[in-house]
């Protein structure tokens, strides 16, 4: 069964500079992270590992491969603080997402 793909409130990229050549990629990367772990996987078989690797070729394919490594290197090193805060939600059976703020 597909699962209906879910569109997270975004905010950006995430203590990186939201650059118009790569916003997009940080929006998706985002929606991307929220319906794997909604979904666990089915419907998307996605896991953070692809979708981290998604992302910098999404970079990368705007014209910025430094910046895409330099991105990537930065989601590996820190998204897994997101990727288990929706799984919790996830776990609870929460399908909304938790209220995320730039400020903490």
């Amino acid at each position: 069964m597909h699962e209906e793909r879910v569109i997270s409130p975004r905010d950006g990229c995430t203590l990186f500079p939201d650059h118009p050549d790569w916003i997009k990629c940080c929006n998706e990367h985002d929606d991307d992270y929220w319906n794997a772990c909604l979904h666990e996987g089915h419907g998307t078989g996605e896991t953070r590992s692809s979708i981290d690797r998604e992302f910098r070729e999404c970079i990368r394919a705007g014209g910025h491969p430094k910046v895409a490594w330099i991105a990537w290197i930065g989601v590996r090193a820190f998204g897994w603080m997101i990727w288990y805060r929706y799984r919790r939600c996830r776990k609870r059976g929460d399908k909304r997402l938790p209220r995320r703020s730039r400020h903490g």
